[in-house]
Formats: C-alpha cells, structure tokens, sequence
C-alpha cells in the first residue's frame, strides 16, 4: 500500500503541477521515474551499513536505468570498488533479494528473479572456452512498469 500511495500521489503531483486535468504520459513517466528513486533511496539506506559505497554502485548503473545490461558491466563497476567473487555474489544477491535487480534470460526474452538461474548462467561456457552473455536488469521494478509486466518474475 506504501508504495502505491507514492506512486498515486507522485501521478496527481505531477498532472496538477502540469495544469492538467487528466494525467497523461509524461505524468506517468515522472511518477515512475519518482518512484524508483524512492525504492533506490530506501534500498541504499537498508544497505549502506554492509555496502559503503553502494551510492557509487547504483550511479553507476544509473546509466542503464531500467535496461538490460551485460553482467560484464556489472562486474566492471563492482571491480572499480575492488570487490572480490565473493563480496560481488553476495552484493547481486542483495539487490536481487531487495528487488532492485533481475536477471535477464536473452533465449526467453523474460526476466528472472532467482539468483541460483544467474548463477547458473554465470557459470555456463559456450565452446568450452567462451562463457555465454549473461545479462541482468537495475532497476527491475522500473522495467517491470515500462514493460507492463502482469506477472511476477
């Protein structure tokens, strides 16, 4: 309920600040865009105390907003904080869990939410050589009302 009131109220600020007197898209683009930075602020408060630097990391995936990035990306960032294999599995799991991210599964075209099918992919070798692309969604809730999802992953 907390979270449907903000995103109602966030819609109706919106329109009214807009001097509409119906909400149109872009009052729906602005209160998402509202809400997800509600959820981000309160994901980094529940976990700033294990993850300093989780303020950096999220910037970081600022970029890819609601997108699918190559987990690659994901490492890159997490390297620049000199997080280890480990340190980065438990940070994934973390967002995972909070529902910050989802993993993205290119042969289904649907996202998932469970963190033993990312790892599973993580570990999958193409060629015995090459891993696969494996990819993962910031801001899966963002994706999630974009892409009208009916369906929980």
């Amino acid at each position: 309920p907390r979270d449907m009131i903000y995103f109602v109220s966030r819609l109706f600020e919106s329109a009214v600040n807009n001097g509409n007197n119906k909400v149109s898209k872009m009052d729906v683009d602005y209160a998402i865009k509202s809400y997800t930075t509600f959820l981000n602020m309160n994901l980094i408060a529940e976990a700033r105390a294990e993850y300093p630097e989780i303020t950096e990391i999220l910037t970081g995936l600022q970029e890819h907003h609601g997108e699918k990035l190559e987990y690659k990306v994901l490492d890159r960032i997490l390297d620049a904080h000199h997080y280890d294999d480990k340190r980065k599995d438990q940070f994934v799991e973390t967002l995972f869990n909070k529902g910050y991210m989802v993993g993205f599964d290119h042969e289904t075209n649907r996202p998932f939410s469970d963190m033993d099918t990312l790892r599973a992919k993580l570990g999958k070798r193409r060629w015995f050589v090459f891993r696969n692309p494996v990819y993962v969604i910031a801001h899966a809730k963002y994706y999630a009302i974009k892409h009208r999802q009916e369906t929980a992953f």
